[in-house]
């Protein structure tokens, strides 16, 4: 078997340890210093309950962060227990299960213009449609203002992916829909990536003070699959860091992107490259578009996406974000597929759609009030094409000083599904 020398690290490093479910955690920016030192500690519990298509879901959650931090150096490690039940009244079948898991436990050096990161850590690129990973690996990131290098790689297994068998709701979320599911390794080395992206920020000025990492104390930058990513699939609240002085069209950013999976698993090492960008269009309309050539023996293709972003500056500081995405895949080899197992697209809070069940579209809205801490967001996914599996979203949540309630509400169809599937779900987080 093939292994690297930094898998054979990562193996002893996250020896009998399991990762945890992604959730809308805010953890590591409720974390709280002890006796004024750089040591800060913190802890969360979670309790949910709900219906889905007849089946009573819920859940349960304690964990706990640490973060360690000095100039340049910095040592983050968040992990703890779950567990879930679910209550099918048809069959008047109780399953439940329970886990220890880490969800990040990783080294980061951070120096004036760029940072290295190694060990268990959420990932993500700086392009529209790839990675957005919880990995095993290894990161660098140089960002010079106008110029921007960001790379990663190591190893994804089922066991921390951010839709494996612990990061996932997929363990209540079972519906039999009958879409095409992601194949994920079982250990360190059977399905590895390598990536990295190359932005270009026209309007910004050159940077030299240190960069903003996922380990910064102000509030670390995880993953968050119901909250800050948006459990409905990628949402964000785009706006210009450096507004463009052209009221018109303005380029934002574009750049180049290269990834690859190989390892155990993977028979033939496949490669995508391509474009992206982002352009500001009249409106403060942003069109952001990206296109990758994958390279495969017998699977050549063009992956393409489209993203349209809008926002809204209302009274008294709130916000309204619209959005929509379109993706696709043009063949190039008859009978192409798409290769990449690590996307940031997880569109629908049960169905999750991801690059595999391409073609597919994503329309949302989210009205976020700052004065009430209130957010409210409503999303609609699909397949395009030939598949019909669609699923509507609908979250309210309520944040007060260290307890968040969110309540969830989706309708879906489609697929495998005779009829329309139900969720209705309730949430509340406690930070100490």
């Amino acid at each position: 078997m093939k292994r690297t020398c930094l898998f054979l690290l990562l193996c002893t490093l996250f020896l009998n340890v399991k990762a945890q479910w992604e959730c809308p955690s805010k953890l590591a920016a409720n974390l709280d210093p002890v006796f004024n030192s750089p040591l800060l500690l913190g802890s969360e519990f979670q309790l949910s309950t709900g219906i889905l298509d007849g089946s009573s879901i819920n859940t349960a959650m304690a964990f706990a962060g640490l973060d360690y931090s000095t100039k340049n150096h910095s040592f983050y490690i968040e992990g703890g227990f779950k567990a879930w039940g679910k209550y099918d009244f048809d069959q008047e079948v109780l399953f439940d299960q329970y886990r220890f898991g880490l969800r990040e436990l990783f080294y980061q050096y951070s120096g004036n213009v760029s940072s290295f990161s190694l060990g268990l850590q959420t990932s993500t690129l700086d392009d529209h449609y790839l990675l957005n990973e919880r990995i095993a690996g290894a990161n660098f990131k140089l960002d010079l203002g106008k110029w921007k290098l960001n790379v990663y790689g190591g190893s994804v297994t089922k066991d921390f992916a951010r839709n494996g068998i612990f990061c996932t709701t997929g363990f209540i979320y079972d519906l039999s829909t009958g879409q095409d599911q992601v194949l994920l390794g079982n250990n360190l080395g059977d399905k590895n990536l390598a990536a990295f992206t190359f932005s270009f920020f026209p309007q910004k000025e050159r940077k030299g003070k240190a960069v903003t990492t996922e380990s910064d104390t102000d509030g670390i930058e995880v993953f968050d699959e119901f909250e800050s990513t948006d459990e409905f699939g990628t949402f964000e609240e785009t706006t210009s860091e450096s507004p463009s002085k052209n009221p018109k069209i303005s380029l934002e950013n574009f750049g180049l992107v290269a990834y690859s999976e190989f390892g155990d698993w993977i028979t033939n090492t496949f490669y995508h490259a391509g474009l992206f960008a982002s352009i500001k269009l009249p409106g403060e309309i942003y069109f952001n578009p990206e296109a990758l050539f994958q390279i495969e023996n017998s699977n050549k293709g063009i992956i393409y996406l489209v993203k349209l972003e809008k926002s809204f500056s209302l009274k008294n500081g709130n916000r309204l974000s619209l959005n929509a995405a379109y993706y696709g895949f043009s063949e190039i080899d008859e009978n192409a597929m798409v290769l990449n197992s690590y996307s940031n697209i997880l569109a629908g809070e049960v169905i999750r759609l991801d690059a595999v069940n391409m073609p597919l579209y994503l329309v949302g809205a989210k009205l976020t009030l700052p004065s009430n801490k209130i957010h409210v967001k409503l999303q609609h996914a699909g397949q395009a094409g030939s598949g019909d599996l669609k699923e509507v979203d609908l979250e309210i949540g309520k944040q007060f000083k260290r307890f968040q309630l969110n309540a969830k509400g989706g309708i879906i169809n489609g697929g495998d599904l005779t009829e329309k599937a139900l969720l209705g779900r309730l949430e509340a987080r406690f930070y100490f």
